[in-house]
């Protein structure tokens, strides 16, 4: 048997697809279609279903990957090795995080960091979606708040503060906002995901709360919201940081303090500590963490 064959369709397997597991091991696609067309006539058994959108495991190829998972992980474990001989940071790197958050501050991070290592190729999906680390091949993942739950190891990276904002000129023709009762009444901007508007979090008498604004505008870039918010719009929900470093004129202020939510951790996600062990995982971790020491965020 060709062991190499098990590894091309466990790519297979493991991304639904031929096109992908070819993109990823770098090589046609045709001839990864070929590969798992000759391992089924010679072990005599359908591994995979194919149709127009996806490839899916059949229950004995999900078997056989199962028998293999040990050379496939031998082989992971031998590439990391060879790459880490070099002593320079290198390989790709694939990374999602929410749209928000990729925009910034994580985007400006990235360019440096690439500077910085210009060997390691990197790919960020900015979603707003939970993107599975199988299918889309992750080395990484940013998450705000309460996690799924997961076998994926999350590491705290920071606590992000969220409050509520508004304009001068705003509270000049629509008067102070003094209690949720006036927020909930008052023209409001939200961000919104593919999942429906952002909920607006509060904390009243140590309870912490959460509604969904009826906003008149709302919008899926949270550096809009800030803009329309300082167009005297409406109210917004945003990170303490964010206004912070796009608001430098301060033209917007924080109202109902007492009521903002307690600091939300933002979580570095990944596979395991065996699959942080090679070098580009390893200055990309260190990377981030002097970063949000800079910022003072951790």
């Amino acid at each position: 048997m060709d062991l190499n064959t098990l590894l091309i369709l466990n790519e297979v397997i493991r991304l639904k697809s031929f096109s992908k597991a070819a993109t990823v091991l770098g090589m046609p696609s045709s001839n990864v279609s070929r590969k798992v067309q000759s391992l089924e006539q010679q072990l005599g058994l359908k591994l995979v279903q194919r149709s127009t959108r996806s490839v899916t495991a059949t229950s004995e190829g999900l078997t056989v990957i199962k028998l293999a998972q040990g050379l496939y992980d031998s082989n992971q474990q031998i590439q990391e090795w060879l790459l880490g001989q070099t002593h320079i940071p290198q390989g790709q790197l694939t990374i999602t995080a929410p749209e928000s958050f990729a925009q910034w501050p994580l985007s400006d991070w990235l360019l440096d960091f690439k500077q910085q290592y210009p060997d390691i190729d990197i790919e960020l999906l900015s979603d707003s979606r939970q993107l599975s680390f199988d299918d889309y091949a992750l080395d990484f993942a940013f998450r705000f708040g309460q996690l799924q739950d997961s076998n994926l190891i999350a590491k705290v990276l920071a606590t992000v503060e969220f409050g509520f904002y508004a304009s001068a000129g705003f509270l000049k023709n629509n008067g102070p906002i003094e209690s949720i009762i006036a927020l909930k009444a008052a023209p409001s901007i939200a961000c919104i995901t593919e999942q429906g508007t952002l909920p607006f979090l509060y904390k009243q008498k140590s309870q912490a709360l959460a509604y969904t604004p009826n906003a008149s505008f709302k919008v899926k870039d949270q550096l809009i919201a800030l803009k329309a918010c300082q167009k005297h719009i409406g109210i917004a929900f945003f990170p303490k940081a964010l206004v912070a470093h796009h608001d430098k004129r301060h033209v917007l202020k924080p109202i109902l303090e007492k009521h903002w939510p307690a600091p939300m951790p933002l979580y570095l996600l990944y596979r395991n500590k065996q699959s942080t062990q090679a070098l580009r995982h390893k200055v990309f971790i260190d990377f981030l963490v002097k970063q949000y020491k800079a910022a003072g965020m951790v």
